[in-house]
């Protein structure tokens, strides 16, 4: 199914107020010009422009501006890559999670790691930029924890208000989202301990393996979950089967991988459930089953 025609809405707005705050030849000015044209409705410009343009800020813009760049390990990195980030992590919870803007955004992400290399130190570390960049890593993580289910509030704390409830919980979904679309697309591949994956195994467990009171949290929370296997879903079980199966761990993760799939169905199945939840439940469940039985992912579906 298609995805949601982007809107006039936070996100736009976040990208004007960001440039609207600084001054041409900042960082910020000169990169949000280029998610403003990136996110353009009359066209505006590729991911691949888009990277292209980004990396040229820092050659002929950012560099150049202070002399000492060239003669620091950091060659004045730090405060260009964290100015990228403060687009993209913001963005990432701002966008719905079936924009079609979300997907752009990934896809900038995989531009910006295919860019020729860069050396530099990062926390006194020598980094080939753009693939090996801390910071990025590092925001990813911090953002994750701030939106992760821990941190929204649960239905009965008195102290939130429904509409600051339904704020905390749409974080998470949209979040969850763009780390799924992040993990289906490949990003942890080369992860040699694993840890983006914590992301996708983290969310679906949390979502189908616990049993909080119906409500909003419990809501996004599953709802999250199958959109982890929506968007990612041929990796998933992937990561699932990639140890032996006769390992302790191979016989866990695939004896996890079958646990969520009798969960999703039983929510499917389940006479009290939200319409909402059940029809993600059923789907996602179905997609589970076709990965089983088959060496092709099935389409790909992002409404709930």
């Amino acid at each position: 199914m298609t995805e949601a025609t982007p809107t006039v809405d936070a996100g736009n707005a976040f990208i004007e107020a960001e440039i609207e705050g600084s001054s041409e030849g900042d960082l910020t000015y000169e990169i949000g010009h280029i998610f403003k044209r990136l996110f353009a409705r009359d066209g505006g410009i590729s991911p691949h422009d888009a990277a292209q343009q980004i990396d040229a800020v820092y050659s002929d813009i950012w560099f150049p501006l202070d002399p000492t760049f060239r003669f620091r390990p950091d060659k004045g990195m730090p405060m260009f890559l964290l100015t990228i980030n403060e687009f993209i992590f913001p963005l990432a919870r701002i966008l719905r999670y079936d924009d079609m803007r979300q997907g752009t955004l990934v896809q900038l992400i995989f531009e910006i790691l295919a860019l020729p290399p860069r050396a530099a130190q990062i926390w006194g570390e020598d980094c080939t930029l753009y693939k090996h960049n801390p910071l990025f890593n590092s925001e990813m993580d911090e953002e994750w924890n701030i939106n992760s289910p821990p941190d929204v509030l649960s239905d009965e704390d008195d102290s939130a208000s429904a509409s600051d409830l339904q704020e905390k919980c749409d974080d998470y979904l949209n979040y969850s989202a763009f780390l799924a679309r992040c993990t289906g697309g490949g990003l942890f591949e080369n992860d040699k301990n694993d840890s983006g994956y914590k992301y996708c195994t983290y969310g679906i467990a949390d979502g189908v393996e616990k049993d909080p009171p119906h409500g909003i949290v419990r809501k996004s929370r599953i709802l999250v979950a199958a959109i982890y296997i929506f968007f990612s879903g041929q990796v998933v079980r992937d990561y699932c089967h990639s140890y032996p199966s006769d390992s302790d761990r191979g016989r866990r993760a695939r004896e996890m991988w079958n646990v969520w799939k009798e969960k999703f169905e039983a929510i499917a199945d389940g006479q009290n459930e939200d319409p909402d939840i059940k029809d993600a439940a059923k789907k996602a469940h179905a997609v589970m089953v076709e990965l089983d039985t088959s060496d092709h992912y099935a389409p790909e579906n992002t409404h709930l």
